[in-house]
């Protein structure tokens, strides 16, 4: 909602958005698996879990894939992650509601 609404008043927004969704998808887990950024350090950990992807395919692999879990590292709670998922994707909803209720009644005259 938030880019949909942008993109009719803003029409070259789109160009960043690609830009960014690039760079969020080498920042994502399907690159990196949490036991090797916890390798790297706990608080390389801690920053990487902010990402809203990470709840995502940890909980896919941890359906998909047989004793996952077990493998997960020490810093990680599964609840604390759900509870993450849950907010921030709650979070970026209300937000792209607002923008989108704000710029609403200027679609009409922009399309």
């Amino acid at each position: 909602l938030i880019v949909s609404s942008l993109q009719v008043v803003l029409r070259d927004i789109k160009y960043i958005v690609e830009l960014f969704l690039l760079a969020w998808l080498y920042f994502s887990p399907a690159f990196y698996s949490l036991s090797m950024i916890s390798n790297i350090s706990g608080m390389a950990l801690k920053f990487y879990a902010i990402n809203p992807f990470v709840g995502f395919f940890c909980f896919y692999r941890i359906a998909l894939l047989k004793d996952f879990a077990d493998t997960l590292p020490k810093g990680i709670n599964l609840y604390g992650l759900a509870g993450w998922l849950v907010i921030s994707s709650l979070s970026i909803f209300i937000i792209g509601l607002l923008v989108f209720k704000k710029y609403e009644p200027y679609f009409s005259d922009l399309i």
